[in-house]
């Protein structure tokens, strides 16, 4: 993951560790603040779905509260197992709205994490792994959190496992 650069090795390694057990494995990580984050719906070591913030938001705070492992982004799969849901996720875009200089305009998007509940339903795993910390997994999009990267690289453990 290019905007993500501060993952172990060794968390990419539990993730692929995890294949032969789950088709689909997510990267999770529990954030101070789950701001607007997606959350990853759990049943037992599974994961059921992903629910973005636009949803979970409206949940009653006893089930927000309740999620506290928000989704990175990062994935590893079974090619074998992974790839005939592309087709199925081609056939099931979002129309999402978007502002572009200064209108409201109308895409078809695709959510790699649809194919969690597509795998669900057919009876597979899900499975997931939770990162160290959130500096791991954060982001880094912008000069201040670039800058947040440089730190922890040099300060850190970081430096030394990568």
């Amino acid at each position: 993951m290019g905007d993500v650069p501060l993952v172990k090795p060794s968390t990419y390694a539990h993730l692929v560790a995890q294949l032969p057990s789950s088709p689909f494995v997510v990267l999770g990580f529990r954030p101070s603040d789950k701001k607007q984050y997606g959350v990853l719906e759990l049943d037992g070591d599974g994961v059921t779905r992903i629910v973005e913030w636009k949803y979970w938001k409206t949940y009653p705070k006893e089930r927000r509260d309740n999620l506290t492992i928000c989704n990175s982004g990062i994935y590893s799969a079974r090619t074998r197992d992974f790839l005939p849901y592309l087709a199925r996720l081609e056939r099931s875009p979002h129309t999402v709205h978007k502002e572009r200089e200064g209108k409201v305009m109308e895409f078809q998007e695709f959510f790699i994490t649809d194919i969690v509940e597509f795998m669900r339903g057919d009876g597979l795993k899900v499975g997931y792994v939770v990162a160290e910390n959130e500096d791991e997994i954060m982001g880094v999009d912008d000069l201040p959190s670039l800058k947040k990267a440089q730190r922890l690289f040099h300060a850190s453990a970081f430096h030394s496992t990568c």
